[in-house]
């Protein structure tokens, strides 16, 4: 009888622990992950978000971070007027992964990507980045040797702004043109693209 009570248990704390949601995660978030917002910020986030209310708090930084987005399985985060953070819980297998997605600066965005359990425990990355070639809209032999010597600059920077979808499992990759000039942005545009990844 101890037995099969202990299974029981055991069942329904696998099953709570599978049946988290964002705001749960986002909640019990450490504070070394985000030092910008304490707990008391994330909670009064979703408060003003569950009241229809703009969630903008002050931060420890004594700037305003805006909760932008949040759903059973995303949030996005405006930390500042230059950093963003998104998260995303996504099925691997039969287990939970949640990614969360840092992009800084301005105008030049990058991004940097972590993975956790639900309950914030660090994972090896989940799959490997596309290649900087990857992003390039046109065959190299098509280009002239001034394309060519744009899209070999953007490479060396490897700056890249990641993106995740409020409503799906899709991450999406853009190449950081901001790192140009006005000029040079404008004649590398046109030879470069996004890429997208289904998260599974």
């Amino acid at each position: 009888m101890k037995r099969t009570l202990f299974f029981f248990l055991l069942c329904v704390l696998q099953f709570q622990a599978e049946a988290q949601t964002m705001r749960e995660v986002f909640i019990a978030m450490p504070d070394s992950i985000e030092p910008l917002l304490s707990k008391n910020n994330r909670m009064d986030m979703i408060d003003f978000m569950d009241n229809h209310m703009q969630a903008r708090v002050t931060n420890r930084l004594d700037e305003q971070s805006i909760m932008d987005t949040l759903t059973a399985d995303y949030v996005k985060i405006t930390l500042s007027s230059s950093a963003v953070m998104e998260m995303k819980l996504y099925d691997k297998g039969k287990k939970k992964v949640l990614l969360l997605v840092h992009t800084a600066g301005a105008p030049a965005k990058g991004s940097e990507l972590c993975f956790y359990t639900p309950d914030w425990k660090p994972l090896k990355a989940q799959f490997g980045l596309p290649s900087f070639r990857s992003y390039e809209a046109s065959p190299r032999e098509s280009l002239t040797d001034e394309q060519i010597g744009l899209l070999e600059g953007l490479a060396d920077m490897e700056l890249v702004e990641m993106t995740l979808s409020p409503s799906d499992n899709i991450l999406t990759f853009t190449p950081s043109i901001g790192v140009l000039n006005k000029e040079d942005q404008e004649k590398v545009k046109p030879l470069v693209k996004s890429i997208t990844m289904e998260l599974r």
